[in-house]
């Protein structure tokens, strides 16, 4: 009798924990659903190789499409608006593609590209370096993305790299004076209304890829000033520096911010050779890994990181959306690429429906 309770005892488990684990899984599967039902849109991705390619793709991975398929170089978008260089045996030159047209068009001849484009804030100017085709001067230029009008900016001089915006009157970048080569990259700001250049950070130091808070209050850049390129943020009311990632090395161009201006996305060298992406939040000073991958940015709502990874065993290139607070990751796609060197998703961005 005793023995026939505990077989029906056991039986009875057996039916009941594939239940449970059916049940479990499905509503843990609900609930990462919900996690990133707020951020429904589609992602823009760029594949910069031989032959190269530009691609949208929805986050469920339906109507993924081709939006170019030439090779080209230093591509940034936002929103609806990508800018490129392109050199193919049909064209040559400085693009403007339009996501939703699908439609390219030429914004400068035989001019190309020395500098990723940058959009201002409320994304009606963007701003580049570049040079054309037999010469080696270099300007900046900037466009008006209602009217594709270019302007040449003259009254800059020296050497001038890694431009990006302060607001939608000024810009930041990294500059060396004529003649000086011997000397320092420092950070200056310029104004088109004002047209007044001034030197935002003295130092003995190289001061680079100065990226401004999206409230305007703060600028993060990296300095050479410990030896290695690491993290540092400058309040603009004060010029307080405070030092964010002095340890590893940081990424030139992995520095993102998120909308509120209370979190910094950037990307510092690993164990192997793999490249870890850093979240550090400014109100507690706390620093955590995201995970293994290269340019991480924001979603809109902030509470998504949208970033790429290339797997070195499987040879596959991916692309991932994590939630921040729960952790969660959905995987958006990914594709196989043969090269170990190519980390060669240069262009990457989201867009919330």
């Amino acid at each position: 009798m005793k023995k026939s309770r505990i077989l029906i005892f056991l039986i009875a488990l057996l039916l009941i924990i594939p239940m449970y684990i059916q049940m479990k899984t499905s509503k843990d599967m609900e609930a990462g659903s919900e996690e990133f039902s707020s951020i429904e849109g589609e992602v823009i991705y760029g594949i910069a190789n031989a032959s190269g390619e530009i691609n949208k793709i929805d986050v469920d991975r339906k109507n993924r499409r081709m939006l170019f398929d030439k090779r080209y170089e230093f591509a940034r978008g936002k929103m609806d608006k990508i800018i490129f260089f392109t050199e193919n045996d049909t064209s040559e030159g400085i693009y403007l593609l339009d996501v939703n047209k699908k439609e390219n068009i030429l914004l400068a001849e035989n001019y190309i590209l020395d500098s990723q484009p940058e959009f201002s804030p409320e994304r009606n100017k963007a701003v580049f370096l570049a040079h054309k085709k037999g010469s080696n001067s270099k300007y900046v230029f900037l466009l008006d993305l209602q009217t594709n009008n270019i302007e040449r900016i003259d009254g800059l001089s020296g050497e001038i790299k890694h431009i990006s915006f302060l607001n939608e009157d000024t810009i930041l970048y990294s500059k060396r004076l004529p003649g000086e080569l011997e000397t320092v990259f420092q950070i200056h700001s310029y104004s088109f209304n004002d047209k007044i250049e001034t030197r935002l950070i003295n130092s003995s130091s190289n001061d680079i890829n100065a990226v401004a808070a999206p409230n305007g209050k703060f600028i993060t850049f990296l300095s050479d000033r410990r030896g290695n390129y690491n993290l540092y943020i400058i309040n603009l009311s004060n010029s307080e520096i405070k030092e964010i990632n002095v340890e590893d090395g940081v990424y030139g161009g992995s520095i993102s911010w998120s909308p509120d201006s209370k979190k910094i996305l950037y990307v510092t060298l690993g164990d192997k050779g793999n490249t870890i992406i850093k979240l550090s939040n400014l109100e507690n000073d706390k620093t955590e890994n995201v995970g293994y991958g290269y340019i991480p940015s924001f979603t809109k709502d902030g509470k998504h990181i949208l970033y790429a990874d290339y797997k070195r065993d499987t040879k596959m290139q991916e692309i991932y959306i994590k939630n921040i607070e729960t952790k969660k990751t959905i995987k958006v796609v990914e594709f196989f690429q043969e090269r170990v060197y190519s980390r060669c998703i240069n262009l990457l961005y989201f867009i919330e429906k």
